[in-house]
């Protein structure tokens, strides 16, 4: 089997990566040129595993990969922005949807062809618990991973349609310490600072925020990458996997309101 892993050259994606490359070639989404060789570096001891560049909003990239006919994708790749719907520049909204939305939705179109000529695919899309436990300041990414449930249980519905070999899982995961979460709430201080509306409460905010994230992220990230692996190697895969297992619970008795 040939698998895809969008946004796999770091944290969850990579360590995905290492796991299936023991069953199946494994190719990683880089998003730049200038990231190929770093990562070709990184991945030269694991020879099941290829680094292709693959930016999910760059049309040329998404015509390129149809030639390899992946029967698993694995779409993770995603950016975040930190801060107030108020406050954030819309360039920087559409960005996010671009890269989290709509090069989703470009990477299926890319590969559905190929699945449905084979009758067989698999169809990962990672969200986040965030989708479904909005954060303030945070909301815009949320919205982003909301959409993406959204598309995932539509499209679940509408392959059954087509093929019963097709399948689509989507993934959940809650926070984990990667470096992703502390560049995008560190990034809204840009657009806090020189806020209208949130003026003198940066340090409040900071306060509140470095104590629930110091609670609340996992620093193992087995649980989520296990899940991740149960979806490819499954051969009757669940259609939600969340993880870690507190953070979901917590979000079925919803403490997180008080944040």
């Amino acid at each position: 089997m040939r698998v895809l892993i969008t946004g796999g050259y770091s944290g969850i994606g990579f360590e995905v990566a290492k796991r299936v490359s023991l069953y199946h070639k494994v190719y990683i989404g880089v998003h730049r040129d200038d990231e190929l060789k770093y990562a070709r570096d990184k991945i030269k001891d694991y020879k099941n595993i290829k680094a292709i560049k693959l930016d999910v909003t760059d049309e040329k990239d998404i015509k390129k990969i149809k030639k390899y006919s992946f029967d698993i994708v694995v779409l993770n790749a995603s950016i975040g922005v930190g801060g107030s719907v108020l406050d954030i520049p819309i360039e920087n909204i559409k960005e996010c949807y671009e890269v989290n939305v709509f090069g989703t939705i470009n990477i299926i179109k890319s590969v559905i062809k190929n699945m449905v000529d084979n009758d067989y695919g698999r169809i990962i899309v990672v969200s986040s618990l965030i989708g479904v436990v909005p954060f303030k300041f945070m909301g815009i990414y949320g919205s982003t991973k909301s959409s993406l449930i959204n598309l995932s249980i539509a499209l679940k519905k509408e392959l059954k349609l087509i093929s019963k070999n097709i399948k689509i899982s989507l993934i959940e995961p809650g926070a984990y310490k990667t470096g992703f979460n502390d560049v995008m709430l560190e990034n809204k201080y840009k657009y806090l600072s020189k806020s209208i509306y949130f003026k003198n409460k940066e340090y409040s905010i900071r306060k509140k925020e470095s104590k629930l994230f110091r609670f609340i992220e996992q620093y193992n990230l087995n649980s989520i990458v296990s899940k991740i692996e149960d979806s490819i190697m499954s051969d009757n895969p669940k259609f939600i996997y969340r993880a870690p297992f507190i953070q979901g619970l917590l979000k079925k008795i919803e403490i997180f309101l008080f944040y």
